[in-house]
């Protein structure tokens, strides 16, 4: 959730092994704190070590955030309505969708049986060890020893083998993997309830299941559309995993006194034979929810819609009205782009009352929509989502209905010059330079200049994002040119892709031979491996020599 909240979605694929392995190496070295430090320290104070790391986690978070800010991408949530509330929205969305993708709700049978196979196996391992370790220091140690032992295997095939078979073998069948190795263990548990059988257990649930169920599990869910994804896991968190829980749990309180292990075994093993007749059921549904999803994004290019328009192909224009009122929430926004383009007077209609029952993100995205129009028509319907969401969507809004330069809305500008937001500020500049107010001008030009020349992110990319062609005349002359061209030779050498795209884009729209000695930038750029990158670079060729 965090990383989801503080990265966009690029760096996130990114980062996630990276953060994942360092997870892996903290379980090894843990095990390893635990096997050498428990027979000295005893079990007990080990708690407190426990709890000394946790606060470390916690300043280090703390002493990131104080130094660099809140996360350009961060959203926070919605105004006006309670935590609870919206934590309850999100998951009823989430149950409405389990109903339209057959992949979701077999992931989460799968998911549930999984998870009381997990702890029913956790339960059998345990058994057995605390049976053949006498002392609390020794059990620890031993512990110790297993989690450092699993973990470091882990870690290789992560490395080495999870990859390569997944690229080799396919994804359905490694996602056979971890629910036939859970029937041995139980089937090896039956037949032997000894320490071996625990060994094997312990190195299939912590082993095999971060080594081959995890990855291939968020794959699967990559599969789903990206705004089902969030509630996926959202439903995955908050109902599913505690459902499997309680039951397990209800399910071993009950066992306790019965003396014939063969029962809570038993049920072990159909768990996970379901566990993996559902797993089955994903992989049928994998290839559909792809192609579904496919389906559901490709549409008519413009240039066709006009001719159908011309042809009096009213049926098109219903079908693009319907889907922008979907539920799906990237359904809605790409025909929303399409409809504003074919019939921008029905998108001007239809768009405000798509939002209202829209969250922050998909508001920004239809905002931006309604401000290429340019229609009166909608200007009521944003004032009235005015200050209901975050900043970020009341800087866009603001943008908007000082792009249509409402005269009502005009008074705002002077006051949001002062404010410290940064996407405030920038809406407030460009609303000084979109009317124009003459006596504003050179405030905003010197806060502009300011929010490019700071090198936090939350800050300059606000500034950035109104470089338009609109407003050439400011950025092109002194004093913001030297400014400008600084800012854009960063972004142009900074290692996110976002920034890279971003400063790419606004060279696309620079004058020929306007720009100081930037070709070694664009002809490095012209390489990456990303081909939205190699394709901004095409765009900026009227800066670069003939050679």
């Amino acid at each position: 959730v965090y990383i989801s909240q503080n990265f966009v979605q690029t760096q996130s694929k990114r980062l996630t092994p990276i953060i994942l392995a360092g997870h892996q190496i903290g379980v090894i070295s843990g095990g390893i704190v635990l096997a050498t430090a428990s027979p000295y320290l005893g079990v007990k104070n080990m708690m407190l070590l426990l709890i000394l790391l946790l606060f470390i986690s916690y300043l280090i978070i703390r002493y990131w955030h104080t130094n660099n800010g809140i996360s350009p991408y961060f959203r926070s949530g919605r105004k006006g309505s309670s935590r609870l509330k919206q934590s309850f929205e999100q998951l009823s969305q989430g149950l409405k969708l389990m109903k339209t993708s057959r992949l979701l709700r077999m992931s989460s049978f799968s998911l549930f049986f999984m998870v009381i196979s997990v702890y029913v196996l956790a339960y059998a391992v345990n058994n057995i060890y605390t049976e053949q370790f006498e002392t609390e220091e020794s059990l620890s140690a031993f512990f110790g020893i297993l989690t450092a032992v699993t973990g470091a295997l882990a870690l290789l095939i992560q490395l080495l083998l999870t990859n390569r078979l997944i690229c080799s073998q396919g994804l359905k069948k490694v996602n056979y993997i971890f629910p036939l190795t859970s029937i041995f263990s139980f089937s090896f548990l039956l037949f032997s309830f000894s320490l071996p059988a625990a060994i094997f257990g312990s190195f299939n649930k912590e082993t095999l299941m971060p080594a081959f169920a995890k990855p291939v599990r968020n794959i699967f869910n990559s599969s789903l559309p990206s705004q089902l994804q969030g509630r996926a896991q959202a439903i995955a968190v908050v109902l599913v995993i505690p459902l499997g829980l309680a039951f397990a749990g209800i399910f071993l309180l009950l066992t306790q006194n019965i003396d014939n292990i063969h029962n809570f075994l038993i049920i072990g093993l159909a768990c996970s034979i379901a566990f993996l007749i559902f797993n089955s059921e994903m992989n049928q549904a994998y290839a559909k929810e792809i192609l579904s999803n496919l389906k559901k994004r490709l549409f008519v290019p413009d240039k066709y819609i006009n001719c159908f328009l011309q042809g009096n192909q009213k049926d098109v224009i219903k079908t693009l009205e319907q889907g922008v009122l979907s539920d799906d929430d990237d359904i809605s926004i790409a025909y929303a782009g399409v409809l504003s383009k074919s019939a921008p007077d029905r998108a001007a209609l239809l768009i405000p009352q798509r939002i209202k029952d829209s969250n922050d993100s998909v508001k920004d995205q239809m905002v931006k929509i309604l401000q290429s129009i340019e229609s009166t028509n909608s200007r009521d319907s944003l004032i009235e989502v005015l200050g209901t969401g975050d900043s970020h969507l009341d800087a866009t809004i603001l943008k908007t209905l000082f792009h249509s330069r409402h005269p009502d809305e005009k008074y705002r500008v002077a006051a949001l010059l002062d404010n410290t937001e940064p996407r405030m500020k920038a809406a407030a500049i460009y609303g000084v330079l979109r009317y124009p107010i003459p006596e504003l001008s050179e405030k905003a030009i010197t806060e502009w200049g300011e929010m490019l020349k700071n090198e936090d992110e939350s800050s300059y990319i606000p500034a950035v994002d109104i470089l338009i062609p609109d407003f050439k005349t400011f950025y092109l002359e002194p004093p913001l040119k030297q400014i400008v061209q600084q800012r854009i030779r960063k972004m142009l050498l900074h290692d996110d892709k976002y920034c890279n795209k971003l400063g790419l884009n606004i060279l696309s729209t620079w004058p020929p031979g306007s720009f100081d000695n930037i070709e070694n930038e664009i002809l490095a750029l012209s390489k990456s491996d990303d081909c939205e990158i190699r394709e901004a670079c095409i765009n900026t060729i009227a800066l670069l020599s003939t050679d």
